[in-house]
């Protein structure tokens, strides 16, 4: 796997653990995952992490325009797109070796 994208993948792997030890917050998480994706220049990869993306941010652009908590609701929904998504990392790792 080239070295880069290996870098790319760590970065990815730790602000997901980062997010969910909440040492993080979700505006970040966003922030880093956008960084990667628009440094990866695997298009099918690049495509296929996108919806994952767009959910997450859906709900952080409504918990930055609102003084609410996210619900429970929106926490499962995040956990399932960070689950998308370490799917698609791993995916990632497996076709790039």
């Amino acid at each position: 796997m080239d070295e880069c994208i290996t870098r790319l993948l760590s970065v990815l792997r730790r602000a997901i653990a980062a997010y969910r030890d909440r040492r993080i917050d979700l505006n970040t998480l966003v922030q880093r995952v956008k960084g990667v994706l628009s440094v990866v220049e695997l298009d099918p990869w690049r495509q296929a992490a996108f919806p994952t993306l767009a959910e997450i941010e859906q709900i952080n652009a409504i918990a930055l325009d609102s003084t609410t908590a996210l619900t429970s609701k929106d926490h499962a929904v995040i956990e399932a797109a960070l689950q998308q998504l370490e799917l698609r990392i791993q995916q990632m790792q497996t076709q790039t070796r």
